[in-house]
């Protein structure tokens, strides 16, 4: 935008000099360009939004344009939890934390969401990011996957209300009856580690830097989204689906 401006003023400062005796220097350019801005300060505005839209644009597309590269793979991550319909036509991701409390407050939806939409496949990440115990309740979720438990862990410890600690961690295990010492083996093991280093990374590539952050049917929606929202942007996806195919 600047550079428009600039060769705009060198176009008129070249006009004007050749209608006048001596031509106009860099110096006297220089001036009147900046002349120009102070007495116009919209145009600096207009220009640093515009260019700031942009980089978000830009950085949307190269987004958009990984998902895309990669959907099998993050739609069918190797470790971390997949639920509902595993040959679902719709697939929601969830990068979530435990001691998040949007995460919390997306739980009930995301639920329900499974409850009613048979046709819905769910891929959780776990993006410990917010205390040490979240690393420690992701670390036991996975565990849980391990027994068969994952929803159910899950359920009663994203349903926490305030701070985990480690006590109430391993509290909520011995209450949905979980092994706690084969559960303290799988925290640490191998498989563990592999998913959440996947995880991160996957965060990482995405520059998904909070929790919530969905992707829904390829596209990413930071934040905690709502769940007429979500549920807004399956419909269209299967809408936008529906008339492709009636198309062919």
């Amino acid at each position: 935008m600047f550079k428009i401006i600039f060769i705009s003023f060198i176009i008129l400062a070249t006009s004007i000099g050749t209608a006048v005796a001596h031509p106009i220097d860099k110096a006297e350019l220089a001036k009147m360009f900046e002349e120009y801005l102070l007495a116009n300060p919209e145009v600096v505005e207009l220009a640093l939004i515009k260019n700031q839209r942009n980089k978000e644009d830009r950085k949307s597309q190269k987004i958009n344009d990984f998902i895309q590269a990669n959907k099998t793979l993050i739609e069918n991550p190797e470790g971390l939890f997949i639920g509902g319909n595993p040959d679902g036509d719709i697939t929601l991701v969830e990068f979530f934390d435990y001691n998040c409390t949007y995460c919390k407050q997306s739980f009930d939806g995301i639920n329900l969401l499974l409850e009613t939409d048979k046709n819905l496949k769910l891929v959780m990440y776990e993006l410990p990011i917010l205390a040490q115990s979240s690393l420690t309740a992701a670390r036991a979720s996975l565990a849980a996957k391990v027994q068969g438990k994952y929803w159910q862990f899950h359920s009663v410890v994203i349903g926490h209300q305030g701070t985990l600690t480690e006590e109430m961690i391993f509290a909520y295990a011995v209450q949905i009856g979980l092994d706690i010492d084969q559960l303290k083996i799988d925290m640490v093991s191998e498989t563990t580690e592999k998913a959440l280093i996947a995880s991160s990374q996957l965060a990482e590539s995405l520059e998904v830097n909070g929790t919530p952050a969905f992707i829904i049917d390829g596209q990413l929606f930071p934040g905690a989204i709502g769940y007429e929202n979500i549920l807004a942007v399956i419909a269209d996806s299967r809408a936008q689906r529906s008339v492709q195919t009636s198309t062919n």
